[in-house]
């Protein structure tokens, strides 16, 4: 749920509809619809990076090994 939503964020920098619904959404405007098909199909279409999430996890990992 981190990682989709860190692309969320991401994506609202270059997708002024995406910006606009979560500004919605985060204003109880209207309900949760972050996983609206437009949506996903949209955040799962951004280059994959290493989000500060991701690296969380990789150094939660190498801390355990």
């Amino acid at each position: 749920m981190y990682r989709y939503m860190d692309r969320v964020l991401r994506l609202t920098t270059h997708d002024p509809a995406v910006g606009l619904k979560l500004t919605e959404v985060l204003s109880l405007l209207t309900p949760p619809a972050l996983f609206q098909p437009w949506i996903v199909a949209r955040v799962f279409c951004l280059p994959v990076e290493v989000t500060p999430s991701a690296r969380a996890d990789e150094r939660l990992i190498a801390a355990a090994a």
